[in-house]
């Protein structure tokens, strides 16, 4: 319902330029005789011509830079929306990496680092397009906390939601490597470098870079910090989705290891994207303008589990359920 209000709006506010604000200031322009409005039919028959040759220069340029970007399995709309999000919020989005990384790099605002973090992405998010609706909070017990992986803006996401207490996230060091489509390169430039001094870098098909992973959030959370992880170690693809009938990947060890090491509980969220699903395993990074609504599950406990898969089964279920209420996600399946 949102959505197709959304698009109402939007289709009024085009047709009233159309119809009103440009042949208005194009009166006002050339034909000016007083206050009142004298735009005749040659001013709209003008506009409307204008517009019509506007469009017919804009689509083939928008198809020719999806090609570009190597996005080519995606509706035109939601291409569209992508690229006016890249040319709309590209400057802004610099400009804001370039003081968060400025500011992250002075020692004396070391101490409001989280507070950075959480500043910077609370403004990011919505310069892309996306807003976060949260159900529920970061619970004080959860010294861990397990996310779904879903998309390139996860780790923005991950930030925004554990908040402005102490916390570590481990994260693909691939982002932190060239890739080979340019919105990858862009990724990797912008955000690659946060990644890379500001999470757990980890190398998931390196045995060595994951035990150093391991090693890495254990003395984290020594230290008092929370650590945020990715259990499933990447997206899963959208043909296994359609096969199998299944949201979320296996799960890797890592997280739950530490938390029955240690006795301590997990906490699962949730990331409930309305269209993110049309991206996985397409060739482009899936990320539309939209709401995004964020679960903060009930913690669980390891003491309560008798053996560790079924400590790490449940941490799976229940995030596996939460995402199978979703109606967008119901949507996907069909």
């Amino acid at each position: 319902m949102n959505k197709i209000i959304g698009i109402s709006l939007a289709f009024a506010f085009f047709l009233g330029v159309l119809v009103i604000g440009i042949p208005l200031v194009i009166e006002r322009i050339f034909w000016y005789t007083s206050n009142s409005i004298h735009t005749t039919w040659i001013v709209y028959a003008i506009c409307l011509g204008f517009f019509l040759v506007i469009i017919g220069i804009i689509i083939p340029l928008v198809r020719k830079f999806l090609n570009y970007l190597k996005i080519t399995k995606t509706n035109f709309l939601d291409s569209l929306a992508t690229v006016l999000m890249v040319f709309v919020s590209g400057i802004p989005l610099v400009i804001l990496c370039f003081i968060t990384l400025t500011l992250l790099k002075i020692k004396v605002f070391s101490i409001y680092r989280y507070k950075i973090f959480n500043f910077a992405i609370k403004i990011t998010l919505p310069l892309i397009g996306l807003f976060t609706k949260f159900f529920g909070k970061i619970n004080k017990e959860a010294r861990v906390m397990i996310f779904n992986h879903t998309s390139s803006a996860d780790y923005f996401l991950a930030c925004l939601a554990m908040g402005i207490n102490p916390w570590n996230i481990v994260a693909g060091i691939n982002l932190a490597k060239s890739k080979n489509t340019f919105w990858d390169k862009c990724i990797a430039w912008s955000i690659g470098d946060i990644v890379k001094k500001y999470s757990i870098a980890v190398d998931r098909s390196n045995d060595f870079s994951k035990s150093k992973t391991y090693r890495k959030a254990n003395e984290e959370i020594q230290d008092g910090k929370n650590v945020a992880w990715f259990p499933e170690g990447g997206r899963i693809l959208k043909t296994k989705i359609l096969k199998d009938k299944v949201i979320l990947g296996n799960f890797q060890d890592g997280a739950f290891k530490i938390a029955w090491n240690k006795k301590i509980s997990i906490q699962p969220i949730v990331f409930d994207w309305p269209v993110i699903w049309r991206g996985k395993g397409e060739k482009w990074w899936g990320v539309h303008p939209c709401t995004i609504k964020v679960y903060f599950l009930d913690i669980i406990k390891p003491e309560n589990y008798e053996l560790f898969n079924d400590f790490k089964n449940t941490c799976w279920l229940v995030m596996e359920e939460q995402l199978r209420k979703s109606k967008n996600v119901k949507n996907f399946l069909k």
